[in-house]
């Protein structure tokens, strides 16, 4: 059931999602934070109780784990401009890097283990409160593709296919990647002969050592 706290002001409920028993919580919000919430809700054309929720679902679900990481948020224009600035090989080397670093601690530090299936809901988790893409899944005779569709050109779908391809190699699951000018698409297939869904036993190891002294940049 989703807790709810009731607003002071007008006396609403606001719902908050999540999965525990049904809470009543009563708080005091800023004047201006109150109205800036009902601009918001109402260009978005959905109520405040809603608009709360989404953000509030954010914070608990991405924001809190990315900002103990050094989050910054930036503008897609912005990041449009740093992409191009790019030579393919710069690209390439940033997106090994960038998969290479952040990418566990975070999946660890929300899930508490490094998995296929945590690592794909990392992957998802990106598109739902980065909006880096939209993430959608479609069945194959052999299990699921999961397609990135993007804004950023094929220089994005080079920096997407590197970064997810590096991030899935190191739970030793070695996708077959395919890219278009905005999209970059992977099987996660049912039946892998040979290919571990699990981490291997040095990243198992590596685990419990991350767990034992907390995630880096935590």
């Amino acid at each position: 059931m989703p807790s709810m706290v009731v607003c002071p002001e007008c006396h609403s409920p606001i719902v908050l999602g999540g999965h525990g028993k049904t809470v009543t919580r009563s708080f005091r919000i800023d004047e201006a934070a109150l109205a800036a919430l009902e601009e918001e809700a109402a260009r978005r054309n959905i109520s405040v109780n809603t608009y709360l929720n989404q953000q509030m679902v954010s914070f608990a679900n991405f924001d809190r784990f990315f900002l103990r990481l050094g989050l910054v948020k930036l503008s897609t224009n912005t990041l449009q401009m740093l992409i191009d600035a790019a030579s393919d090989e710069k690209l390439v080397e940033a997106a090994v890097a960038a998969a290479l670093d952040t990418p566990r601690a975070a999946i660890l530090s929300k899930y508490g283990e490094v998995t296929l299936e945590t690592t794909l809901e990392y992957i998802k988790m990106l598109s739902e409160f980065a909006n880096l893409y939209e993430y959608s899944v479609s069945n194959s005779p052999d299990g699921r593709i999961v397609t990135l569709n993007h804004r950023f050109g094929p220089k994005g779908s080079l920096f997407y296919s590197n970064y997810v391809k590096t991030i899935l190699e190191q739970i030793n699951y070695h996708p077959k990647m395919r890219s278009g000018a905005h999209s970059v698409d992977f099987e996660v297939l049912t039946r892998r002969d040979g290919v571990a869904t699990r981490p291997s036993p040095r990243a198992r190891n590596q685990d419990v050592q991350e767990r034992s002294n907390g995630p880096s940049g935590s």
